[in-house]
């Protein structure tokens, strides 16, 4: 309760001692045993008391939470009889498949010659050059 050791109450035992004296100790923990007995009793009521009221004070709020609480789920089952529930839609029906459609041109490439599809040698034209200067 105190969180007291055996070293602080050997202290507190032997200042009792020296105060009281050895004749007066056994009354002396007689009526601290009755102060503490009397204390717990006086906390317990006031404890009741406090528990009593709170009781009291919450009835009416219990019962109003209740009663808003089955008006509220006799909504939604009326809510839920009238309506249909929400369907979710297939996956096959949200993805689109590709059409199969013709190849376009590009704009890139029409203005390039389409019919010309062989590859040409390599001309060398610094080579002529070379040989008109000699």
């Amino acid at each position: 309760m105190f969180d007291l050791g055996m070293q602080e109450i050997l202290v507190i035992f032997v200042v009792s001692l020296l105060l009281f004296g050895p004749k007066n100790m056994p009354e002396v923990a007689k009526n601290i045993g009755k102060f503490i007995r009397y204390f717990r009793k006086m906390f317990d009521q006031i404890k009741e008391q406090i528990n009593d009221e709170i009781q009291e004070d919450t009835t009416p709020l219990k019962e109003e939470f209740d009663k808003i609480n089955k008006d509220f789920l006799k909504s939604v089952q009326e809510f839920h009889s009238e309506h249909k529930p929400f369907e979710y839609p297939s996956v096959d029906s949200i993805i689109k498949k590709p059409e199969a459609t013709p190849p376009t041109s590009h704009p890139d490439t029409t203005n390039q010659e389409s019919s010309d599809t062989t590859a040409k040698p390599h001309q060398d034209t610094h080579s002529e050059t070379k040989t008109e200067n000699k």
